[in-house]
């Protein structure tokens, strides 16, 4: 499961996390960037995502998901 969240830094960054929650890892670690909307390649390699260094201005980028 890949979602985004907060940590108190203003900004969300991205995570995954296995099915049944056990097993949670942070992705990115960028106060300076919202990195929001995860959505998995369809081979289930990488993520793309929304990122940008506010809400007005976003790119598409994507990350390797390695298990």
């Amino acid at each position: 499961i890949a979602f985004y969240g907060y940590d108190h830094t203003g900004t969300p960054d991205l995570y995954v996390v296995s099915i049944d929650g056990r097993s949670e890892r942070r992705l990115t670690d960028t106060p300076e960037y919202w990195e929001i909307l995860p959505q998995w390649s369809p081979d289930g390699a990488r993520l793309y995502y929304t990122a940008g260094e506010s809400m007005t201005a976003m790119d598409i980028w994507s990350i390797g998901v390695a298990s």
